[in-house]
């Protein structure tokens, strides 16, 4: 096991706790072998803990609870600054996997013991198709379109004809987080930047072609709420950002330097108040990533790594 590359699958949640336990056991579930979870319950207005308690008995199980709702995207943002990986994944806590999603994956982008040697010894972030379970019942199969990555399709790898690239379930080598730092800290599309960010800077993606990751819409999903909707004022102003964000990055397309210099996202601590911790020895501060030095000894107290 140990000589399997480490990888963490992070699991943001916010009032998710009817749901959370099928999500977290599925990610215990992967087949792959040097794996730790790492959950982050963002405030949620009821502590979800009690519906894990039984799955906290595997220690490669974190729990973090945070006193203070402060997004999924700053939540995840404390895991990669905090957690111990050589590679890492977001997954939502509504959603499943497949068992062998994380080890297809990691085949991609690592030479693993006793597999063969990787076809495309460049590739840097795995991602498979998602299948999406709207409310009504009906699934689709997301892969039609490359959505605001178009421009940069010059660095992905694919056995599919019309790659997604989705950044929840994509499987993201550590080193891309140390030139570019974490998720833009806003309520919606980040994943949309964070996308645009690597693949402009010129990381390379492979995406399989097959849906390992399924996806179910809730009534209070970002997608679906009202504040925060495809017709939302909020998600309109923050698309109307990104596309100069965008744009901005087309004129600098694998400008390594550049890329580096203004679009490297500082992990936010200020805003992080961790009430307490569950399972912390798998916690590992990387301050390779951007970050708010300052911070480092309450976060450090908080997460019991002192």
């Amino acid at each position: 096991m140990n000589n399997y590359p480490r990888i963490n699958i992070t699991i943001a949640t916010y009032n998710r706790s009817d749901l959370l336990h099928r999500a977290v056991k599925s990610a215990l579930d992967q087949t792959y072998p040097n794996l730790s979870v790492t959950v982050v319950d963002d405030g949620s207005e009821q502590d979800p803990r009690g519906s894990i308690e039984d799955l906290l008995e595997d220690r490669r199980l974190t729990y973090i609870r945070l006193e203070n709702n402060v997004g999924a995207y700053a939540a995840r943002n404390l895991s990669i600054f905090a957690s111990e990986y050589d590679a890492i994944t977001f997954h939502d806590s509504d959603d499943f996997t497949d068992p062998t999603l994380i080890m297809r994956q990691a085949e991609k982008i690592f030479d693993l013991p006793d597999k063969p040697a990787r076809a495309l010894p460049g590739i840097e972030i795995c991602t498979t198709l998602t299948k999406t379970r709207y409310r009504d019942g009906v699934e689709t199969i997301r892969g039609s379109a490359i959505h605001l990555a178009s421009p940069f399709v010059f660095n992905i790898y694919d056995d599919t004809q019309y790659p997604y690239l989705r950044t929840v379930s994509s499987l993201f080598r550590k080193h891309i987080f140390e030139a570019l730092g974490g998720f833009w800290d806003v309520k919606v599309s980040s994943d949309d930047d964070f996308r645009n960010r690597t693949v402009g800077y010129g990381f390379n993606f492979f995406v399989i072609n097959e849906a390992l990751y399924t996806q179910e819409l809730q009534e209070d999903s970002l997608t679906v709420d009202e504040s925060t909707n495809f017709k939302s004022e909020y998600r309109h102003e923050v698309v109307a950002e990104l596309d100069v964000r965008l744009q901005e990055m087309k004129k600098h397309l694998r400008d390594k330097e550049y890329f580096s210099k203004n679009f490297s996202e500082e992990i936010g601590l200020k805003k992080i108040k961790i009430e307490y911790v569950v399972n912390p020895q798998n916690l590992s501060l990387n301050r390779t990533v951007r970050h708010q030095e300052t911070e480092v000894p309450r976060i450090t107290q908080e997460l019991q790594l002192d």
